[in-house]
């Protein structure tokens, strides 16, 4: 069932991943470059600020991907273990936190002691960590 999942996805990646190319084809042409690593993050709106036929469009991409029969209970596990893999790695990814600068120390203990870890035994955790990392 992991690699049904794990399949998955990868094609609900493939969905946002096509949307993120259409927010840096805009930067360039508005800017006349592409993004730099700190603009990188900003230039990707909310989806909920999306005008409604771009929402559509990925929301279709998003229902093609889905077509396969999976058990509820199976959808919410998946979505948990991504989103805990993607939050876990972007978190620590981050520049600063509510806590103050995140380090390049910092960031490094916490992937070698918890989340390279965790990746290693939950291949669903270790996509949503690849996903984040894809996308900062």
């Amino acid at each position: 069932m992991d690699r049904e999942l794990i399949e998955i996805a990868d094609m609900v990646d493939s969905c946002i991943s096509k949307e993120f190319e259409k927010d840096e084809h805009a930067f360039r042409v508005i800017k006349g470059r592409d993004p730099t690593a700190e603009e990188r993050p900003d230039i990707y709106p909310l989806i909920r600020e999306y005008d409604p036929l771009r929402k559509q469009i990925l929301l279709e991409c998003f229902k093609r991907c889905l077509q396969i029969e999976i058990d509820e209970k199976y959808k919410l596990n998946l979505s948990l273990r991504l989103w805990a893999g993607c939050l876990d790695a972007a978190k620590t990814l981050s520049l600063k936190t509510q806590s103050g600068p995140n380090t390049r120390e910092i960031r490094s203990s916490v992937f070698t002691e918890r989340i390279d870890i965790l990746a290693s035994k939950d291949p669903i955790y270790r996509k949503g960590v690849e996903i984040a990392c894809k996308k900062i």
